[in-house]
């Protein structure tokens, strides 16, 4: 059991790629608090607490601050800590460029980029104030520089 004594935040948790990582990292002994805007995910936490596992539900909008402040909360209340985050809560659109309006433009950026970012800056501090940290939400990985904290948003260049 890889992450025995391992908290994780799995955003997007109820369904999908979501479920699939809150089911394998309590199968590798993770506590995991599954995240999900629709109460799909209360089904994935009774089924991973079914098998043996250790789950929590938290429903949340993490497209706004507040909800994701609560879901951090949840996760210190119910286990004390938290290890990994896993930014997977995301939508798509269908549209061209020509085609989209701003409503579509800003529904995609806050349901796939803003929640990220406010995980992070919500995660971030606990995560450092422990000493230890796993994240998952940006295509190029975060990294200490000079004291600050460098991120990409943007896919890497191919070639």
């Amino acid at each position: 059991m890889r992450l025995k004594s391992k908290t994780a935040i799995v955003t997007g948790a109820g369904s999908g790629i979501g479920e699939a990582i809150a089911r394998k990292f309590a199968a590798e002994g993770a506590s995991v608090v599954v995240n999900d805007i629709s109460d799909h995910g209360e089904r994935v936490a009774f089924e991973i607490a079914q098998a043996g596992g250790t789950a929590l539900f938290a429903k949340a909008d993490i497209r706004e601050e507040p909800g994701v402040k609560e879901l951090m909360e949840a996760a210190k209340r119910r286990f004390g800590a938290l290890h990994i985050l896993v930014c997977n809560a995301g939508v798509t659109h269908s549209s061209n460029v020509v085609a989209a309006d701003d409503a579509a433009w800003d529904y995609v950026m806050n349901s796939n980029l803003k929640t990220a970012w406010y995980c992070c800056k919500h995660a971030i501090p606990v995560m450092l104030e422990q000493g230890e940290a796993a994240l998952s939400a940006f295509p190029r990985p975060i990294r200490r520089e000079r004291r600050r904290t460098i991120f990409r948003i943007t896919p890497p260049r191919q070639g």
